[in-house]
């Protein structure tokens, strides 16, 4: 090679890069959420209100923490808020509703090993919330002021 980037090779470094930060992030808050899961279900909580609190609690800090860290959009404006909250909620919703399905199907594929299944959903969710984040977070250019 000769040095010089190919067409798109800034992109292609700016996606690895976003990809990598959107990776730590989804780690991170893999391990919050299991932390609080666990703290709450040995404080006697049900395992499926820890679940739904946890995952709540997931969300939100999720939401904030790819749209400041993992794509670097630190836009506050209300409406672009407000349109970027509404789509994490509908993926976060989308996610809860496909997972039970992409376990059903990774439960069968692996021969009902159910940790292999589990961490399958993981991935192929962290796949299209990737995707799709990258979507919902991407800049938006800023109107032409008018005098």
């Amino acid at each position: 090679m000769t040095g010089q980037r190919g067409h798109g090779g800034a992109q292609t470094l700016l996606v690895r890069t976003t990809f990598g930060r959107y990776v730590l992030t989804g780690c991170a808050l893999l391990l919050a959420d299991l932390a609080l899961f666990l703290l709450l279900a040995h404080a006697g909580i049900a395992p499926a209100a820890a679940q739904a609190v946890s995952r709540g609690a997931g969300a939100i800090v999720g939401f904030i923490a790819h749209k400041r860290y993992s794509f670097r959009h630190g836009g506050v404006d209300a409406r672009s808020l407000v349109s970027q909250g509404s789509g994490y909620g509908a993926l976060t919703l989308a996610g809860v509703a496909l997972s039970p399905l992409i376990l059903t199907l990774a439960l069968w594929l692996s021969g009902e090993r159910l940790l292999v299944a589990k961490l399958a959903v993981e991935v192929v969710l962290a796949g299209l919330n990737f995707v799709a984040m990258r979507w919902l977070f991407r800049p938006h250019p800023h109107p032409a002021a008018t005098s």
